[in-house]
C-alpha cells in the first residue's frame, strides 16, 4: 500500500490560535495501522449486527484495504506539532473521482475544524460509505453513492488475482527446478 504522496497544501482557513500546534501532512506508511484500526472500529458498534467480531473485522479490513490500495486514493493527516508521530485527524479521499471515503478527528480536537481543513476546497461530491453519524454542516453537500466503490473492488480483485497468478507461476517454476526424483512436501 502506498501512503506516500506529494506534500500536502497548507490548510484553507484554520483558526490562527490552533495553527502553530498542528502540522498538515500526507499519511506515511507508519500511519497505516492507526488509519485502518480507527476506520474499522468506528463502524463496529453501528453496523455489526449479527456478525461476529472476527467476521466484521475481516470484512471491514478487506474493504478498507481495497479503498486504500486504489491508485487515486489519498490519505491526508493532521499531526501534533509537539508529537509529529501523533495523528489528530485524517481524511481518506479520492479527488479524481470526487469521493470522501472516510474522515476522523480525535474527540478533543473536533471543534478545531481539522477535518474541515483536510476536506474542503477539493471539489468532493460523494461519500463512498454511509456515515454512521450525522455529517457536520460543512459536509452536508456530500451525498452517499452506494455504487461508487464498484471500480475500487474490481481493481482490488484484479490486483489480488495478479498476485495469486504470480505466486502460482513461482510455485510451478520451483516445481520444475526440482530434480525429478524429489517430491515436494505438498505432494506427500
Amino acid at each position: 500500500m502506498n501512503f506516500d504522496y506529494p506534500q500536502f497544501d497548507v490548510a484553507h482557513q484554520l483558526d490562527p490560535t490552533v495553527r502553530p500546534f498542528v502540522i498538515f501532512d500526507t499519511a506515511g506508511q507508519g500511519d497505516k495501522a492507526f488509519v485502518c484500526a480507527t476506520w474499522a472500529n468506528s463502524y463496529q458498534g453501528k453496523f455489526v449486527g449479527q456478525l461476529s467480531k472476527y467476521e466484521y473485522k475481516r470484512c471491514q479490513y478487506t474493504l478498507i484495504e481495497a479503498v486504500l490500495a486504489f491508485p487515486t486514493t489519498q490519505v491526508f493527516v493532521v499531526r501534533s506539532a509537539e508529537e509529529p508521530t501523533s495523528v489528530l485527524a485524517f481524511a481518506a479521499l479520492d479527488e479524481k473521482r470526487k469521493v470522501l471515503h472516510y474522515m476522523y478527528c480525535k474527540f478533543e480536537y473536533r471543534k478545531n475544524a481539522l477535518c474541515q481543513n483536510l476536506v474542503l476546497g477539493r471539489g468532493l461530491r460523494y461519500l463512498s460509505m454511509s456515515p454512521g453519524y450525522r455529517l457536520p454542516q460543512w459536509a452536508s453537500h456530500l451525498y452517499f453513492h452506494p455504487y461508487i466503490l464498484d471500480e475500487v473492488f474490481i481493481h482490488y480483485g484484479s490486483e489480488q488475482q495478479k498476485r495469486q497468478h504470480q505466486q502460482h507461476q513461482q510455485h510451478q517454476q520451483q516445481q520444475q527446478q526440482q530434480p525429478s526424483g524429489v517430491s515436494s512436501s505438498s505432494e506427500n
